[in-house]
């Protein structure tokens, strides 16, 4: 439970996970010669989400993201390795980012789908209460 204060202005509450392999593949990554890793061949992984408030829309557009393979040309440089040992990701929500003259007392749910270039993956959901006073 959040205060509103907590999720107002510019502060809000995020939601952080980690992604790690699945047990079993190794290869190489930038943490080492040999080990568990997320292929390269399962990129792009996209990350979409949104956030309700009371079951209605508050947020449309909390996450629309994606992560590139390791190997991928078009970083600056490119790894010559297998895949990614493991990668972060951050979401956020506060009031600026919900619709106008809504407070910010409620039942928060973050509904987030993170799917590999096959359209393997996760729906992943998380709550939470902003209460109207503190």
């Amino acid at each position: 439970m959040f205060s509103a204060s907590e999720f107002s202005g510019t502060n809000g509450i995020y939601f952080v996970w980690m992604t790690v392999p699945d047990p079993g593949t190794t290869g190489s990554s930038p943490d080492f010669a040999s080990g568990p890793i997320i292929p390269n061949t399962l990129f792009p992984i996209t990350i979409t989400g949104v956030s309700t408030r009371n079951g209605k829309v508050f947020d449309a557009a909390l996450a629309n993201s994606s992560v590139s393979a390791l190997d991928d040309p078009t970083l600056a440089p490119p790894f010559d390795v297998e895949g990614h040992s493991h990668f972060p990701f951050f979401i956020a929500d506060a009031t600026i980012f919900g619709p106008g003259g809504v407070g910010p007392a409620g039942n928060y749910k973050y509904t987030i789908t993170m799917e590999d270039q096959q359209g393997n993956g996760w729906m992943i959901h998380t709550h939470f209460v902003v209460k109207k006073k503190g």
